[in-house]
């Protein structure tokens, strides 16, 4: 947990803010004074697997060589979006969104947590240029502020949805747990930016107002 925080460059306080432990249960559990308890352990794992980390034999740590990331769960799926507007913000340029399920997003992401979202996204749209497929007859469209929808047939549909933006690849899997595996490789992304533009192509204006 140490060789973790340190490989990060993250204090005690970061870690725990990020997780939801106290700083004592934190100190103790690297002291080697006291264990956590499992689902603060399965938290703490998560939390440092999200943020490139692997743990090795013998209790080694390093960054994963392949560059993936995995997010579990609505917390996850939430410090997920965190990672990705940083990225957005810091880059802009072409987004992209296919498969885009709305109500499975916005059950993922909180109501709270959606207004928040667009509201940021709203603010600088001006750096980005966002394309997302949905399926045929969803109306939600909820960024439509800063962002520009096209649906596909319902029979070439299905919700493994993927995120483009900046080097990123993101596959998101929203049956049984929801889990966010995140691929860093620039070429990967663009060559994936190619295969939806052709698609975009293809697809079809909406016919509602969002």
């Amino acid at each position: 947990m140490r060789a973790a925080r340190a490989l990060l460059n993250l204090s005690q306080a970061d870690v725990c803010e990020s997780v939801g432990i106290t700083r004592a249960s934190l100190s103790n559990a690297e002291s080697g004074k006291s264990r956590l308890e499992p689902d603060n352990y399965d938290r703490l794992r998560l939390f440092f697997i999200s943020k490139g980390l692997e743990f090795t034999d013998y209790n080694g740590v390093r960054e994963t060589p392949s560059g993936l990331r995995v997010y579990k769960g609505n917390s996850g799926f939430r410090e997920f979006y965190e990672d990705q507007f940083k990225v957005i913000q810091a880059e802009g340029g072409d987004l992209w969104l296919y498969n885009g399920v709305s109500e499975l997003v916005m059950n993922g992401l909180g109501k709270d947590y959606v207004e928040m979202h667009k509201n940021r996204m709203s603010k600088i749209k001006d750096r980005f240029t966002y394309r997302v497929i949905v399926e045929e007859g969803d109306a939600t469209m909820f960024g439509s502020d800063y962002a520009h929808y096209r649906w596909v047939p319902k029979d070439q549909f299905n919700n493994k949805t993927i995120f483009v933006y900046g080097p990123y690849v993101a596959l998101v899997n929203f049956e049984s747990e929801l889990t966010v595996t995140c691929i860093h490789q620039r070429e990967f992304a663009d060559t994936m930016r190619q295969l939806m533009l052709n698609s975009w192509d293809r697809a079809e204006e909406p016919n509602v107002n969002p």
